[in-house]
């Protein structure tokens, strides 16, 4: 179920993410951040369990259940960790850079590329309207014409620089965009210390 659809449950219900392979950091930005995750690790699996009891409308011996998670730990432990080796994500995926720290957000890929581009071929980005809203850094424009999916990734890209200030809007139509002085930093940062 995706997040926005559990978000939307009605009270009463609890929502309990339980991170295998990713950390809470990891997902700070992401819709899960809403909810109090815990991590696949022992001491907060047991804090979960614990939670879960004490919300039963008769909740188990806790003396009982603890003793019982204790006995069953090293069998669940041996069952996530084959688990763990199906996981796709990498965890390298979700480390800030040093890029992203002066940002002060993890940039998407889009955001990166636009930013890099720009800081090289004269520091100007702009958004032109042709069959779609084009936008182009250094002569090239980089969103696929004609679909409106591509076209709203690099004005989200655009969006996500000027709002960690990497871009400056230079007009007041939004066409024309000039990189920053913290723009150009993080710039130079993503071509000698690029993303994994």
């Amino acid at each position: 179920m995706a997040p926005g659809a559990i978000a939307t449950k009605k009270d009463g219900v609890l929502v309990c993410p339980y991170l295998l392979g990713v950390g809470v950091t990891m997902i700070a930005d992401g819709p899960l951040s809403q909810f109090q995750c815990t991590e696949a690790t022992k001491g907060d699996t047991l804090s979960l369990i614990r939670s879960l009891n004490r919300a039963l409308a008769t909740p188990h011996d806790d003396g009982l259940l603890c003793g019982n998670f204790e006995s069953k730990w090293s069998e669940f432990e041996e069952g996530l960790n084959r688990n763990l080796e199906n996981v796709v994500a990498d965890p390298a995926d979700f480390v800030e850079s040093d890029s992203d720290v002066l940002a002060g957000y993890q940039l998407p890929a889009e955001a990166r590329t636009l930013l890099v581009i720009a800081a090289q071929k004269g520091g100007t980005i702009q958004t032109r309207m042709s069959s779609g809203r084009n936008t182009q850094a250094g002569g090239q424009v980089l969103n696929e014409p004609h679909n409106p999916r591509s076209e709203a990734l690099w004005e989200q890209a655009i969006k996500d620089l000027v709002g960690c200030e990497l871009l400056t809007e230079r007009g007041y139509k939004g066409e024309v965009f000039q990189v920053s002085a913290k723009g150009y930093e993080v710039a130079d940062l993503l071509v000698t210390k690029p993303a994994t």
